[in-house]
């Protein structure tokens, strides 16, 4: 699927020359991909394994009339997602 990211950053940049540090902080928008998929015990139980891939091809990032890019690439080999209303039933009320 597609995914809309939410970046804070805060760069330090220091010139040991010059004997200056700057220091600045923003934020950006970026968008993204979501791959994944979920290994599923039931239809019904109370918890999934799911694994996903999500790329952001290029976060956009200014400071100082500079640009920075980032590429990430996050991969989450297994997240248990748990459903408490399912586990109500399962494990009494």
């Amino acid at each position: 699927g597609f995914g809309l990211n939410y970046i804070r950053y805060n760069f330090i940049t220091n010139d040991k020359e010059l004997n200056n540090r700057v220091e600045q902080s923003g934020e950006a928008y970026s968008a993204s991909l979501v791959f994944g998929w979920d290994i599923r015990p039931s239809e019904v139980e109370w918890f999934i394994l799911r694994t996903n891939l999500r790329y952001q091809p290029r976060g956009n990032m200014s400071s100082e009339n500079k640009n920075y890019f980032s590429n990430d690439l996050e991969f989450n080999f297994i997240q248990m997602v748990v459903y408490p209303e399912r586990m109500k039933y399962y494990f009494g009320k």
